[in-house]
């Protein structure tokens, strides 16, 4: 039995033994957070527990996550972005209308405008 040989361990080393599987007489354990959290159900290993089942929770987050993103509602400018200085927005748009010749909306997103495509700071002539 592992647990034996964890005590005889644990009773000889004047170190803190760890155990994974080895039973309750170590002087810590560690469980792998996603076996704990119910993470994964395919496979749960014999030595885990999970005390809660989020797995399906988090396939449910996700998907409403990404729902929020194509709908552009997430993030919305002012509510889960960060304000910039007046003057530091104005050098910014200044610098990229002279770097890349781009003229920058007022921020933000409608769910009806579409995501602007990066520009390439590449030349037709290096190209």
């Amino acid at each position: 039995m592992p647990s034996l040989v964890a005590e005889t361990i644990t009773r000889l080393v004047r170190v803190p033994t760890i155990g994974i599987g080895a039973g309750p007489m170590t002087s810590g354990q560690v469980l792998v957070l996603s076996d704990m959290l119910g993470m994964f159900d395919r496979f749960t290993p014999k030595f885990c527990r999970a005390f809660a089942d989020l797995g399906p929770r988090m396939v449910s987050a996700v998907g409403e996550y990404k729902k929020a993103v194509r709908m552009a509602e997430f993030p919305a400018e002012g509510i889960h972005t960060y304000e910039m200085p007046m003057a530091a927005e104005e050098r910014w748009r200044t610098y990229v209308q002279k770097q890349f010749g781009m003229e920058l909306g007022p921020g933000g997103r409608t769910a009806q405008q579409a995501v602007p495509a990066p520009v390439s700071a590449a030349t037709p002539e290096a190209s």
